[in-house]
């Protein structure tokens, strides 16, 4: 995504991962191999703990994985370069951080401030650790639910 348009990506069963830019006229563009620095991002289509969200505001779809770390979780970050590529992976471990393979956790921007944050849906209210860009979260706050 350079031109803040959905892609849509496509992983063979080999475990490549291939995409077709979006021109925004109805139609997609000649698939591209997706290349990276170092380790391939996962696939976020079938990989559970996997999303995609901008996380560093330049129009491009980073990929996000949650992994295990001591007793929760941390974020591991792949950002989109342009032109097929991706960053090698960063590693951020914010105080709270969510399983993306929970179907109650989702990333939306839940303040307004069109920076992607991470929430998980409670019973009694929704667990939010709002985004603070480039990777990094702020400590959770609880929006109660009437």
């Amino acid at each position: 995504m350079e031109n803040g348009l959905a892609d849509l990506v496509h992983k063979t069963a080999e475990g490549d991962v291939f995409y077709f830019a979006n021109s925004g006229r109805v139609a997609l563009g000649q698939r591209q191999a997706m290349s990276v620095l170092d380790v391939r991002p996962p696939s976020p289509f079938g990989e559970p703990g996997v999303r995609t969200a901008d996380l560093d505001f330049d129009k491009r779809i980073d990929v996000i994985q949650s992994v295990s770390s001591g007793n929760g979780y941390a974020y591991r970050i792949w950002f989109n370069l342009a032109k097929q590529t991706y960053s090698p992976a960063i590693t951020v471990e914010p105080d709270t951080a969510f399983s993306l393979a929970d179907p109650a956790v989702q990333i939306a921007d839940c303040n307004g401030d069109r920076v992607p944050d991470i929430a998980r849906v409670q019973p009694v209210g929704v667990v939010v650790t709002a985004g603070l860009g480039y990777g990094r979260f702020a400590s959770p706050m609880t929006m109660l639910l009437p």
